[in-house]
């Protein structure tokens, strides 16, 4: 059931709903090895409906009703904390995308509330799985290294303003203060994740 409901792309809710009548639901795995965490982090798109706050949710439920799951790799290394920073793209603009998302008042759209769901989701996997940050891949990247890969980290005319960083290197941040050795760990390409 819950395969079917994350593979169409259904309303996080309705997966929600789901896992709170049948708990069971949390612990599928599909033949490729994949948890439904994995399944879910690979394959929702809050872009697509401005579901942030709700794929939260999800996130949070699966993680509840099955702990281990944040725990898991799956066919190819991947925690689920690689796959939420793998999909950066569908919670921040890429700079293409950043400099179109000027109004013609000249304000820009907020991608720091759509990434502090991101931070919230990590801070969620972190909890359950604090060494996840040291877990390297089948590519022998750690999280920095998809993190630094998959964030645009031009500044925000806002939030510079402001004296605050961008919502990006607010995540870089947050990941460096879990994991402080990972700039100096490469992975099998021999890249260092802030290079």
């Amino acid at each position: 059931k819950i395969y079917v409901l994350i593979e169409e792309y259904a309303d996080p809710l309705r997966i929600v709903d789901l896992l709170r009548k049948d708990r069971s639901q949390a612990t599928f795995t599909s033949a490729a090895g994949e948890s439904a965490l994995h399944l879910a982090l690979r394959t929702m798109d809050p872009s697509a409906h401005g579901m942030y706050q709700q794929m939260h949710d999800c996130i949070l439920e699966l993680v509840n009703y099955n702990p281990a799951g944040a725990r898991s790799q799956n066919h190819i290394g991947n925690t689920p904390v690689h796959l939420l920073l793998t999909r950066l793209s569908a919670f921040t603009p890429t700079a293409g995308a950043r400099r179109q998302s000027f109004t013609s008042a000249g304000s820009v759209s907020n991608s720091h509330g759509n990434l502090s769901h991101v931070i919230d989701t990590l801070d969620t996997l972190i909890a359950e799985y604090p060494a996840c940050v040291r877990v390297k891949n089948g590519q022998g990247d750690l999280p920095l290294h998809v993190a630094a890969r998959n964030t645009a980290l031009e500044p925000n005319p806002e939030r510079l303003a402001q004296g605050l960083p961008s919502a990006a290197e607010e995540l870089i941040v947050h990941l460096l203060e879990a994991n402080a050795d990972a700039t100096q760990q490469c992975n099998s390409s021999g890249d260092y994740p802030l290079h």
